[in-house]
């Protein structure tokens, strides 16, 4: 099948070398997020150049309003809770995705897509960490190296806007860092007539775990409404597997999300179900609904394993009397989502 959008895939790795030529990794680190409005969207997306370990070099940039929360999830959060992997699944992080990517990789780390496309433009490469490739990263699924035209248009822009940053006197890149530390404001680049102008624009605020989907609520009626002081009580661990299903039938390789409830009497397991991206907020909801109607009249405190999962009932609760709380740091659920991966690995 032949590979669209060569023109555009063309100039993206124009600007690629002038990004690498530019070496912003030696100026630049995640201290300094760069906010680019999206020219054609309006939306905002920070941009964290790479490299200044020495171990990967290229660009990220989480885009728009699903990326600025993914940022927050993955970095802002944790920076904020040392205990970042030990509260949360590491493999939530998966699902906290909405960012383009472009990194140099070596030659054997590129993939078929990317030598292909090199291939059609005539471009050779030489050396480590110097073959431009581009990605996709959404919610759960496995990264995708062919891109739209307008994430193409749009990773093409950053890394230009970027290489320029990067080019400029240090004190001028020193202002920019204090720019950063405002909480309350982004120092914007947005799209001119003359090429790009630069503002202290109000923060737009997203949320943590925003770039996770809300399930849809089912509509039922329960034999009897949660109580305090109903003894009966479910319990809820909801996790994404750490290795991913490739099923030809799906768009994509994807990482499934399991969701276990527990009666917390007897500590029986009551409902189990493995959920995709794609189908997580329209099954999610319909299958805890079910299992809470079939246990009622329950408790009104349900405890969860961490907080993206309280974040994915939460509409669920509110709707229908309970209170979803994290208890993170509870044994049991480490416990039983390890036994489960490594059932599921076998």
């Amino acid at each position: 099948m032949p590979i669209k959008h060569l023109t555009l895939y063309a100039e993206l790795f124009a600007a690629a070398d002038r990004y690498f030529k530019a070496t912003p990794w030696e100026r630049l680190t995640a201290e300094l997020p760069i906010c680019i409005e999206n020219p054609r969207t309006g939306k905002r997306s920070l941009c964290i150049g790479m490299g200044g370990s020495g171990i990967v070099r290229g660009l990220a940039v989480y885009v728009g309003d699903r990326g600025r929360s993914a940022y927050d999830t993955t970095v802002r959060y944790s920076d904020s809770f040392s205990g970042f992997e030990e509260e949360v699944s590491p493999t939530w992080a998966l699902y906290c995705q909405h960012t383009l990517k472009l990194e140099f990789a070596n030659a054997d780390e590129k993939t078929d897509f990317t030598k292909e496309l090199h291939r059609e433009l005539g471009l050779r490469f030489r050396g480590r960490m110097r073959h431009p490739q581009a990605e996709w990263f959404a919610g759960g699924v496995w990264p995708q190296n062919e891109l739209d035209e307008e994430q193409i248009r749009h990773l093409t822009e950053c890394l230009d806007v970027v290489a320029e940053v990067a080019s400029r006197p240090i004190n001028e890149i020193d202002q920019l860092y204090e720019y950063a530390e405002e909480e309350d404001q982004d120092y914007v680049f947005q799209a001119a007539d003359d090429g790009w102008r630069e503002s202290r624009l109000p923060r737009i605020e997203i949320a943590p775990w925003f770039v996770l989907p809300r399930p849809r609520i089912p509509t039922m009626i329960l034999p009897k409404p949660p109580s305090e002081d109903s003894p009966r009580q479910l319990a809820v661990l909801v996790f994404p597997q750490n290795s991913p299903i490739d099923d030809p039938r799906d768009a994509a390789p994807y990482f499934p999300i399991i969701g276990i409830v527990v009666n917390t009497g007897d500590g029986q397991i009551v409902g189990q179900q493995v959920f995709s991206p794609w189908s997580l907020a329209d099954d999610m909801g319909e299958w805890f609904g079910e299992v809470v109607r079939q246990f009622s009249p329950l408790n009104t405190l349900i405890p969860c394993a961490d907080t993206p999962t309280e974040h994915l009932l939460q509409g669920f609760a509110q709707r229908y009397g309970f209170v979803v709380q994290a208890f993170p740091n509870q044994e049991a659920f480490g416990i039983l989502r390890q036994s489960l991966l490594e059932m599921r690995a076998r």
